[in-house]
């Protein structure tokens, strides 16, 4: 067991923080799954339109690990199957018919590994690096979860998970079997959420403190046990999605509920909502005017834009609304800014003591040259010269990169890089070309 106390980061304070009552959302007409979600997975269609599929049945499969499918959370009929450009599958539309007596039973294997792949719950997974769904065939040399959670509007998941012990000791129990390391678990430092739980020896429990991005499963990866190389493969998954498999597991039923933490000035009423995977966000939050407010899938720093008849993103437990602004403001520069939000001492309200802020989605400024002047590596706890990363990536030279520590790294670690940056780069989008560039070429 060890310690870390972060000093590196910031933490938003945003308006609209949800509130910890757990909104029961009744399964809707449609659910929605998005193939790219997935990544690292080329999605083989196992349906057409007008099909009709149970809970459990397989809707498309990777074409290069067959093994790996991702499964229907509800019955009904496949309405519609919406393609993008060069015909890449963006969305399977469900028309749920609400009987679910017929949903498929599984097979309890001896071999949890097996299990996963035969009931489409190995898609749950993912791997570092490149972030994606792993390949079965591989083993990796340990496995990260984490119940510290420090993202905007993120979920609490020892109040969540209180009830939830045994699970939790099981599914620890059953990962350990998919690796040859350890299993580590995360906690926030001071917590006693673990006192009265019996965990197997191989269990590795840490303790983090400090600001965002001291949550993020990347930066507990750095600190724990780096990742050396493109072939040093470790997995993670959220302990919800983990919980899931074991009701599954020892049920031999499927469990697709999860608490999605709903936050921003763009909704009503701020809470944490249960849900059927795949439910549409418009079932969640109801109607929102999308030209005022912008519904992001995840949280405001590294979450994507998504749309009132898409679904959280498979991933995400957490859906962000904040105010939508397009132009700029006249002479921004020049006002003194007693309700801006601001990391340094620009603006008169970091002498105020600005507790909360209604941020909005302005860029506040145009693009600019990098000028390196220390922000980034002010709000990222990781031994990273991101100035210098960013520079080889954007020069496509893989071995600076490899040097410089591309492998370590992931988008959402580098949200706050592009926050604070003065010269808005997108920075996180920048570490994701980089890996797709080495992943690709390397």
């Amino acid at each position: 067991m060890s310690s870390y106390n972060l000093l590196k980061g910031h933490d938003i304070r945003l308006k609209g923080n949800p509130k910890k009552d757990i909104v029961d959302i009744p399964l809707s007409s449609h659910i929605a799954i998005h193939p790219a979600q997935y990544k690292g997975m080329k999605p083989k269609l196992l349906v057409k339109k007008g099909d009709s599929v149970k809970v459990g049945s397989p809707i498309f499969y990777d074409k290069t690990k067959e093994s790996v499918k991702v499964v229907s959370t509800a019955s009904g009929t496949v309405e519609d199957i919406v393609l993008g450009k060069r015909r890449i599958i963006e969305k399977v539309v469900i028309k749920v018919d609400g009987d679910e007596s017929e949903s498929l039973s599984i097979d309890k294997s001896e071999d949890f590994k097996d299990f996963l792949l035969n009931s489409g719950l190995w898609s749950y997974l993912r791997q570092r690096p490149f972030s994606k769904v792993p390949d079965p065939d591989i083993r990796p040399r340990a496995i990260f979860l984490s119940l510290h959670q420090t993202g905007p509007f993120s979920i609490d998941l020892e109040y969540l998970l209180k009830d939830s012990k045994k699970e939790i000791v099981d599914g620890l129990k059953l990962l350990s079997t998919l690796t040859d390391g350890n299993v580590f678990l995360t906690l926030k430092k001071g917590s006693d959420f673990l006192s009265d739980l019996d965990l197997d020896s191989n269990v590795n429990v840490n303790y983090f403190s400090g600001p965002h991005p001291s949550g993020n499963i990347g930066v507990h990866i750095h600190h724990l046990q780096p990742i050396a190389n493109r072939d040093d493969l470790v997995y993670y998954l959220s302990l919800q999605d983990m919980i899931s498999m074991v009701k599954t597991y020892n049920s031999g039923k499927y469990h697709f509920n999860k608490i999605v933490s709903c936050g921003g000035t763009g909704l009503d009423r701020p809470s944490y909502y249960k849900i059927r995977r795949g439910t549409l966000i418009r079932d969640i939050v109801g109607d929102i005017d999308s030209t005022i407010y912008r519904i992001i899938s995840g949280d405001v720093l590294s979450g994507k834009t998504t749309s009132l008849d898409d679904s959280v993103n498979s991933f995400d437990e957490i859906l962000s609304v904040i105010p939508e602004i397009k132009e700029r403001e006249f002479v921004g520069w020049a006002l003194p800014g007693l309700k801006k939000y601001s990391l340094s001492n620009t603006f008169v309200s970091s002498a105020l003591g600005l507790q909360s802020s209604n941020l909005e989605t302005g860029l506040n400024g145009s693009i600019r040259a990098i000028i390196p002047f220390g922000r980034w590596e002010k709000v990222l706890p990781m031994d990273i010269y991101p100035d210098f990363l960013v520079k080889s990536i954007l020069a496509k030279d893989i071995d600076q990169m490899e040097k410089l520590g591309i492998y370590e790294c992931d988008p959402e670690d580098f949200a706050l890089c592009a926050f604070s940056c003065q010269s808005k780069i997108e920075v996180s989008s920048i570490i994701q070309s980089g890996l797709d560039f080495v992943e690709l070429e390397g």
